[in-house]
């Protein structure tokens, strides 16, 4: 708690949370003391909400990177009486430059549909300046959607995956749902703005940076990383010596190389792998951990989206959900699969064996989730809701399906092969990325080889 008008109290979950945040951020060289970064956030959030008597620090949400700067949190608001005010979700950033903090907020403005400030599913969004200096901003507010985040502990939307897919609780069909109800209002706040450009090509370009440099899904330099980092590469070596279905695989390194030099020939060559993207609106870092939804027994709903620092109106529309099913897969495999925890260097060989036995099946985009063949219950789960996203994606790209699963394909295989870069990845989710990257390649290659024929 602060001295000042606005006292701040933490829950012993948020600040644990800090601490683990902290300590992650802090393992290649010293951070801020739990103590001290504290002390700064409770300073910064009294200057955010100064009219509030009380600000109640409930819980704090980390991404698969965890910053040492940024830290997203959950706060109760209490009013001059200590009566609740709302509940609200607060991006904050105690790096000595509010350059992020002005990139959320200039994103949502620039992508929202004119007249749109937000709903149940995509929080309204209000920028904070500090009352002393009023050209510094001090946090983006996520607003109070009503019982969506306030009802009861709402939870990241990957934890209720991963359960419905290990143990079949919440139920499958709960889980699905929540997905229909986010991409509903992906597709008509967002998606429905979309547009065919050119040709994709194998960088598979995003959308510009503030200075209209456009970012590339899949560099040179990162694919290089695949080769050149030790583990990427040892991971790749293991793969391809070990994957026992050969046939339905392409290592992904040697395809992206491969399209490159195809797509830099031209003529009938690029002709035959071309792909013209659909561009648009879109979240652009749609994941299971900016998605929260509330949990009641068996069922989940109201999914809420947060963390709008990538949107753009020229976005990859499929990037959202070829992004969404990877990190949730390739989770949900270590879990299916399971490995000791002290493994840290290269899965053994069943895990290869599993993994790409299920990519093997995914290959075959379905119209229906049917139930498939020789899967236990929870490889069942997983597949039903992995084609459950995909079919969600067709359904916004309906007017050309057969154009759609190439470009969905070629993005899969291009969004395993940048998780390269992030640190955090263990040898299995690395090894699930690359196995996801290269049945989606081989797939991709039929198809457009069949186009021809």
């Amino acid at each position: 708690m602060n001295g000042g008008t606005t006292q701040v109290v933490w829950t012993h979950r948020a600040e644990q949370r800090l601490a683990e945040q902290l300590a992650w951020a802090g393992r290649d060289g010293p951070t801020a003391s739990v103590i001290g970064r504290l002390a700064e956030l409770d300073r910064r959030l009294e200057a955010a909400f100064r009219p509030m008597s009380a600000v109640i620090v409930l819980d704090l949400y980390t991404g698969f990177r965890p910053r040492g700067t940024e830290h997203v949190l959950r706060c109760d608001l209490r009013d001059h009486r200590r009566r609740p005010h709302g509940t609200v979700i607060v991006k904050l950033t105690t790096a000595n430059t509010d350059d992020s903090l002005r990139a959320e907020r200039d994103a949502w403005e620039q992508t929202r549909p004119p007249g749109f400030f937000g709903d149940a599913v995509f929080l309204s969004q209000t920028a904070i300046h500090d009352p002393h200096e009023l050209h510094q901003l001090v946090g983006v507010v996520y607003q109070d959607a009503g019982r969506s985040v306030t009802a009861s502990t709402p939870v990241p939307l990957e934890d209720v995956f991963l359960s419905a897919v290990q143990y079949g609780y919440p139920r499958v069909e709960s889980v699905a749902a929540v997905l229909r109800t986010l991409f509903d209002h992906l597709q008509r706040e967002f998606h429905n703005r979309m547009r065919q450009t050119e040709a994709m090509g194998a960088g598979l370009p995003l959308n510009p940076d503030r200075s209209g440099v456009r970012r590339r899904l899949l560099d040179p330099d990162r694919l290089d990383l695949w080769t050149r980092d030790e583990q990427p590469r040892t991971v790749r070596q293991h793969v391809n010596a070990e994957l026992p279905y050969p046939d339905a695989y392409l290592d992904p390194v040697y395809f992206f190389q491969t399209l490159s030099k195809e797509y830099a020939a031209g003529g009938d060559r690029a002709a035959r792998f071309a792909v013209v993207p659909r561009r648009g609106c879109a979240h652009g870092d749609l994941h299971g951990r900016n998605v929260l939804v509330v949990s009641r027994g068996d069922t989940v709903e109201n999914p809420t989206v947060f963390d709008y620092e990538h949107m753009h109106w020229d976005n990859l529309i499929g990037l959202d959900a070829a992004k969404l099913e990877t990190e949730l897969k390739v989770r949900a495999y270590r879990l299916l699969f399971p490995v000791p925890d002290d493994f840290d260097h290269l899965p053994p060989r069943g895990f290869v064996d599993a993994v790409a036995r299920i990519e093997r099946v995914l290959s075959r985009i379905r119209l229906s989730p049917a139930p498939e063949a020789n899967l236990s219950a929870g490889e069942q789960r997983l597949v039903t809701l992995v084609q459950t996203i995909r079919l969600l994606d067709r359904r916004t790209m309906a007017h050309d399906p057969v154009g759609w699963e190439r470009e969905y394909l070629l993005l899969l295989a291009a969004y395993g092969m940048s998780t390269v870069r992030f640190e955090t990845h263990r040898p299995t989710e690395r090894t699930a990325a690359l196995l996801s990257a290269g049945h989606s390649a081989a797939r991709f290659e039929q198809l457009c080889v069949d186009r021809l024929t």
